[in-house]
């Protein structure tokens, strides 16, 4: 037989020549003199007839000689025989050359000799065949070397098998890598875990994989630290499916996210508890979204605090529903800003509330809108208000409303 010594100065391009039945017949202590450029020189082909017994025998120094050409060539048993010792020296290029078969081989022991390097270094494929048994042994520090691409490859169940800290050790960047699957499959736990700092990696395109049961579940600081893209993605049933005190927790920004079809989602309880900030921050193409019944419901706190901008864009249903005390909440700058179309669709029982001055305030061509009806249903002290221009814009037929005492004063 040739001897250790022998086998050791066969050069690596001869080693490359043997024949897959000269490579199962090397003893074990053969196995062992083999030198590392020899290792590296042997194919796929070679390296699939060791036996379970000439793998185990393979020192770490051995093992670190194996590249991906080597890996391919492991079988499955192969696998199963290396040690924790030969799988951490595996060199990070054979790590990400392992194929699902031969992950879906690695024991939890095994699973758990991965070092950092290396756990930074599988690919998603590779991560995606883990099994939950071989994900729970990484540790907090190796969850969150795992890259991004990598991470898309965790199936659901994965995902949910995380531990709550395996699933705090990840980075924002792991976060915003998530896919919309992956952020709906966490459970109450774990998004509960969940920082502020990870919920601020979540972008716009993961808004559709928070549930309903999720939602409900964010803590105010979690819900502060939503990026305002994020919510202006948000469906309307998922903004109803906030608490009260969470949409109390949305800054202006946030609120100013919300689009006329999330701000749907918003309830008569919720709109009520908002601030004044809050309620000048809704933007002027949202305003539109909440139901007239909200509307009639706003505070005369809260609809004086709308801006300009927020009043001229409300809708005419929305108009039609305002009561005598919100009329007169408004101020001279909100009236001044209704356009035509809006004063059209003050109601008779309605234009009797607006102050002296609120009639002042009026513009020219938005009185120009006014029926004879609407006329006749104001006072004589509010005709006496309206100023020459406004005057001038009467229609023919709305001078018509004006009674022989609103002539006479």
């Amino acid at each position: 037989a040739i001897s250790t010594d022998q086998i050791a100065a066969i050069s690596s391009a001869a080693i490359a020549g043997l024949s897959s039945s000269g490579i199962a017949a090397l003893s074990t202590d053969q196995i062992i003199a083999l030198q590392t450029n020899q290792i590296a020189a042997l194919s796929g082909r070679q390296i699939a007839v060791l036996t379970s017994g000439q793998m185990s025998v393979l020192s770490s120094n051995q093992m670190s000689a194996f590249g991906s050409q080597q890996i391919t060539g492991l079988t499955t048993d192969g696998i199963s025989a290396l040690s924790s010792s030969q799988i951490t020296a595996l060199s990070t290029g054979a790590i990400s050359a392992l194929s699902t078969g031969q992950i879906v081989a690695f024991s939890s022991s095994q699973a758990a000799a991965l070092n950092l390097t290396q756990v930074a270094a599988l690919t998603a494929a590779a991560l995606g065949a883990m099994s939950t048994e071989d994900l729970s042994t990484l540790t907090t520090a190796e969850i969150a070397v795992i890259g991004t691409r990598a991470l898309a490859g965790l199936s659901t169940v994965s995902i949910a098998s995380l531990s709550t800290n395996q699933l705090a050790a990840l980075a924002t960047n792991q976060i915003g890598a998530l896919t919309q699957k992956q952020i709906a499959a966490l459970t109450s736990g774990q998004v509960e875990a969940l920082s502020s700092r990870q919920l601020s990696g979540l972008s716009a395109s993961q808004a559709g994989g928070l549930t309903a049961v999720q939602l409900p579940l964010l803590t105010t600081d979690q819900m502060g630290a939503l990026k305002s893209g994020l919510i202006t993605a948000l469906t309307s049933n998922q903004i109803a499916a906030l608490s009260t005190g969470q949409i109390a927790a949305f800054g202006t920004g946030q609120i100013a996210a919300l689009t006329s079809t999330s701000i749907a989602g918003l309830s008569s309880s919720d709109v009520a508890i908002l601030s004044s900030s809050q309620i000048a921050s809704i933007g002027k193409n949202a305003i539109g979204g909440l139901s007239s019944s909200i509307i009639s419901g706003i505070s005369t706190g809260q609809l004086a605090a709308l801006t300009t901008g927020q009043i001229a864009a409300l809708n005419t249903s929305q108009i039609q529903v305002l009561a005598s005390a919100q009329l007169n909440a408004l101020g001279s700058d909100q009236v001044a800003a209704l356009a035509a179309n809006q004063v059209a669709m003050l109601t008779t029982g309605q234009l009797p509330f607006l102050t002296t001055n609120q009639v002042g305030a009026l513009k020219a061509a938005a009185i120009a809108g006014l029926s004879s009806s609407q006329i006749a249903a104001l006072s004589s002290q509010q005709v006496a208000e309206l100023s020459t221009a406004q005057v001038a814009a009467l229609t023919a037929s709305a001078v018509s409303g004006l009674t022989p005492q609103d002539i006479a004063t």
